[in-house]
């Protein structure tokens, strides 16, 4: 379970700064976590412009299985109980 949070966590921070942030410098990412009644919650929020996961496309789908990328969303999802991506009106492109 410990290591099903490190991956997730560690992913969802990278896809933040690549994918949200574009690597640019003048920007962050924020790593919230809580716990209450033995529930975990952890927050990532990155200062990109946010993304549609419904247009990810499958990556089992056969096409996809030997692109090099696009797989981090569907790993998540796998890992965790539950997964919510919101994207907020306030991101900045």
């Amino acid at each position: 379970m410990i290591a099903d949070i490190a991956i997730s966590v560690s992913e969802l921070v990278n896809n933040a700064i690549v994918h949200g942030n574009k690597f640019a410098r003048d920007k962050s990412v924020t790593v919230k976590l809580s716990h209450l009644n033995r529930q975990l919650t952890i927050a990532v929020t990155d200062q990109g412009c946010g993304f549609d996961p419904d247009i990810d496309p499958n990556p089992l789908a056969q096409e996809n299985l030997i692109e090099g990328s696009r797989r981090g969303i569907f790993i998540v999802h796998q890992l965790m109980e539950k997964v919510d991506i919101i994207r907020r009106p306030t991101a900045q492109p």
